[in-house]
């Protein structure tokens, strides 16, 4: 554990997470990865928290970077964790027995059903480009409202560890783009990178190769693979490659970005490789894969022998 700081603790955002400011950003820590701040000597009348007793300094402790997974050594990306086995949704069109042998096969594996995603270590994101020409570009002018939402998703990218500073020669700009649900989702305009990037021509499942697949079959179990492209690491040495621009400065990609040309290949590839040899189970995009069968017990049993190395 390293200890940083004192920074100030600029607001609570919600619940235990609180805005701090460092040097020259903000960045969002859980309180578990904050230390009230208590000065070697301390003079009379005098405290570590402002007139109000609101905290004004604090030592950041940097965040374990490995976790023991059944074996495996993974990396997280938040410590937190939100959500458990406990949420999974079950239908209720089953019978009561029906619904407890579900629950009880899930509990079985509860360690693996989580909302905080892990950097796997079965193969990792590489870009081969056609020129040693840098690509180079303006960030794009943003509305102070959109600088503010960028400003918190970065925050949040940060304290993930999604995203480190940077100082590469590379510089592509952030869009923010409207999600149908009224969101703001935070993308990076890698046009120029793509057009420079060998193609891999991987093959990608498609959403008719599954639907053939589930004729006659009356039970099926989704799966959702938490931020699927940020659980695969980019290649050291391709990391400048994915730099971004905008206000605040210049940030490249820990973990494979979306809007890369190649992302979904590489992510069709990884889950290939997981999936090999497994039946009844097929990988879509970036996050669902489904188990499928035509009876409840063969479901079950079908269920159980999944692959427990899943990303996330």
């Amino acid at each position: 554990m390293q200890c940083k700081g004192p920074f100030e603790v600029l607001e609570r955002v919600k619940g235990n997470d609180y805005r701090i400011q460092l040097a020259n950003r903000r960045k969002i820590l859980h309180a578990n990865l904050l230390k009230r701040y208590i000065p070697a000597v301390i003079e009379e009348n005098e405290t570590s928290s402002d007139p109000d007793g609101q905290t004004i300094a604090a030592a950041i402790l940097k965040p374990e970077e490995q976790f023991h997974n059944q074996g495996h050594e993974l990396e997280t990306l938040n410590p937190l964790q939100k959500e458990t086995v406990k949420d999974i949704k079950i239908t209720p069109e089953l019978s009561k027995q029906q619904q407890a042998e579900i629950r009880n096969l899930l509990n079985d594996y509860k360690y693996i059903f989580t909302d905080v995603p892990s950097i796997i270590n079965l193969g990792e994101h590489k870009i081969q480009l056609t020129t040693t020409e840098p690509m180079k570009g303006k960030a794009y002018s943003l509305h102070h409202a959109m600088r503010e939402t960028l400003d918190k998703e970065i925050d949040s990218m940060l304290a993930m560890g999604v995203i480190e500073e940077s100082s590469g020669a590379y510089a592509s700009p952030v869009v923010m783009v409207k999600k149908p649900g009224g969101s703001t989702s935070v993308c990076v305009d890698y046009r120029k990178l793509n057009s420079a990037t060998v193609f891999d021509l991987e093959p990608v499942t498609t959403a008719e190769e599954i639907f053939a697949k589930l004729a006659g079959d009356r039970y099926f179990s989704k799966f959702d693979l938490r931020k699927g492209y940020w659980q695969v690491p980019v290649r050291e040495d391709d990391r400048d490659v994915t730099t971004f621009i905008f206000h605040l400065g210049l940030f490249r990609f820990r973990v494979m970005p979306f809007g890369l040309v190649n992302a979904s290949a590489t992510f069709s590839r990884l889950m290939r490789n997981v999936l090999c040899n497994s039946q009844k189970l097929d990988s879509y995009l970036d996050d669902v894969f489904a188990t499928y069968s035509r009876l409840v017990k063969s479901h079950l049993s079908t269920s159980r022998i999944l692959p427990t190395h899943l990303p996330g």
